[in-house]
């Protein structure tokens, strides 16, 4: 079906065409006005319509029977038949208290889209008031499309649209990438920084993680592909901290005592500080020889007998005893081929040998 809008033939929207419907509302016993909330969830276009019961009547006031009206008008005390005022607002007032009291409908007539409509709210069949289903052209002025009101595009609604990518997914590949790559860079990532994912454990939905959390992620993994060194300490003499500082323990200055000297202060690695000593010698060990022992030396240097100069012992020269009381003396001997020497009587001799061939 078609309407003509502006001119133009369209395409009807039955969902937007106005449907009027029977309907009531029921005013608890005692209750004689107030003010009835409109049907169709209360939508803008909703409308009370007036003078659907005769002039002037815009609404009926009728009995309850079953949760329905019986459009049976109520009477007051004295038996007048109780009316009803309608506005527009859906405001009534009873023209007098019902007698008995009880339960009583107001019933009216209301107009709202057929897309709106909601059979349950209606006493009898309903109508379109908006175009005749007989295929009737209905004309009225067009309506602008909005946000939030169906109408017609504009020119500028259309250039929009043909703009748009056809099967537009803001989700697909192409369209991730260029506002990837469009964003500002950040190099200095903090922990508290997102980062989106995949998650493949539930059904490739899309996830995000912190740095905090990629961080303890790869450290976890590298762990275990690589040593985790740790600085050895060392125990004893040397020993050592974590961060690879050593400390020497026992260091011990060295010392020497005469006639050995030592030069630079040298230290050594010990229990208590060494001292370098040489024990002077004995005639059973060796050893540094003794202030006492070089004036031995020394003294000995007089025993001796000079050849041909020395007509006594020299001193701590020793000579043999013949066994009587006899003189010390020193003997030299000699050899040789010629004749010797003419004998003497002092205590230094000489034996001679010569030599024949």
């Amino acid at each position: 079906m078609t309407e003509i809008i502006d001119g133009v033939p369209q395409p009807v929207n039955v969902g937007d065409k106005y449907v009027k419907a029977t309907w009531f509302d029921t005013a608890a016993s005692g209750t004689v006005s107030g003010t009835i909330t409109k049907p169709a969830g209360n939508k803008p276009e909703v409308a009370f319509i007036m003078d659907e019961w005769g002039s002037d009547t815009d609404a009926l006031v009728s009995k309850i029977s079953g949760g329905k009206p019986t459009f049976k008008s109520p009477v007051d005390a004295s038996g007048n038949t109780i009316t009803t005022t309608f506005n527009l607002a859906g405001e009534y007032s009873f023209s007098g208290t019902p007698s008995p009291a009880g339960d009583h409908a107001v019933i009216y007539v209301y107009k709202c889209y057929l897309k709106h409509f909601n059979v349950a709210e209606a006493l009898f069949e309903s109508e379109s008031i908006d175009f005749e289903v007989s295929g009737s052209i209905a004309t009225h002025a067009a309506i602008q499309a909005t946000a939030s009101v169906q109408g017609h595009a504009t020119a500028v609604q259309i250039t929009k649209l043909d703009a748009i990518e056809a099967l537009a997914d803001v989700t697909d590949a192409v369209n991730i990438a260029s506002s990837i790559v469009g964003v500002v860079d950040k190099s200095a990532l903090i922990d508290a920084d997102s980062i989106a994912l995949i998650d493949s454990e539930a059904a490739n939905v899309l996830k995000e993680t912190t740095w905090t959390s990629i961080k303890a992620f790869l450290k976890t993994y590298f762990d275990t592909l690589y040593n985790l060194y740790v600085h050895p300490n060392h125990s004893g003499e040397v020993t050592s901290s974590a961060d690879g500082a050593q400390t020497i323990t026992n260091k011990q200055t060295m010392s020497a005592t005469a006639p050995i000297t030592l030069s630079n202060t040298p230290t050594v690695v010990a229990g208590a500080a060494p001292v370098i000593a040489i024990p002077a010698a004995t005639n059973a060990a060796a050893g540094h020889a003794t202030a006492a022992h070089i004036q031995a030396i020394e003294a000995n240097t007089a025993a001796k007998h000079t050849q041909n100069t020395d007509t006594s012992l020299g001193s701590g020269c020793v000579a043999l005893d013949h066994g009587t009381a006899a003189t010390d003396m020193v003997v030299n001997v000699a050899y040789g081929t010629g004749d010797p020497p003419a004998a003497n009587t002092v205590t230094e001799g000489a034996l001679y040998i010569k030599y024949v061939a």
